[in-house]
Order: structure tokens, then sequence, then C-alpha cells
């Protein structure tokens, strides 16, 4: 008997547990930080032009809020990083503990986030 294939996936419906979602942004803030690449290096090396250029560039404030996106996005990539390295070394026992490490890594890359645009404005 042939089962009709869904015509219709409703991928919003389906709910992922907290490790998949933290693996999902993961690959998207990497995708995001390589394609952002060119423009952290641009804003840098005009940054380094002299000090009016500098200091022109540290009084705008959308520069400020992107430059904390990028920095919230190295946090998270860095911090869901290194919770994949760990869970690569197939500890017994140790996938008890990825849904507490999934909420650290999101809790972390917040704080980072907070850290940084504290520190730029």
């Amino acid at each position: 008997m042939h089962k009709p294939r869904p015509v219709y996936l409703d991928l919003t419906g389906i709910r992922q547990p907290l490790s998949a979602v933290v693996s999902f942004l993961h690959r998207i803030s990497g995708a995001l930080l390589f394609v952002l690449l060119p423009c952290v290096l641009y804003v840098f090396e005009l940054s380094l032009a002299d000090e009016a250029s500098f200091a022109r560039m540290a009084q705008q404030p959308l520069l400020r809020f992107a430059l904390g996106g990028v920095a919230l996005f190295y946090g998270y990539h860095l911090l869901a990083g290194v919770r994949f390295l760990i869970f690569d070394l197939h500890r017994p026992g140790l996938y008890r503990y990825a849904q507490v490490s999934a909420r650290l890594v999101l809790l972390g890359a917040v704080l980072v986030g907070m850290a940084v645009v504290s520190a730029l404005w």
C-alpha cells in the first residue's frame, strides 16, 4: 500500500530541543561572521587611519550598535563551539548536561553582548 507523502510540512509547529536550536544558531552565527568579516575589517581600517577618523567613528551610535551585534555573534559562536568540542569528547554521562549547557551558552552570549555594548557606550 502506497502512503501519500505530506504535501505541506509546517516547520513552525515542530518543537526542537534547546540543543538543536543552539546547534542551528551556531551555524547561522558562523555564516554571519563570515559574511560580515570584510565589513568589520573595513571599519577597523578606517578607524586606524588617524585620530580624527577614530573619534568620528566612535561617535556614531549605529556603528556602535552594529559592533555590539558582531561581538554578540563572536561570543555566541565561541561559547557554542567550546560546548560542541566538549561534547565531542564522547565521555559517558556527558549528554545528560546537554540542556543545561545549552542554556549556559545562551546566557553567556547575552552577558558577553551586554558587556561589549556597555563598554562601547
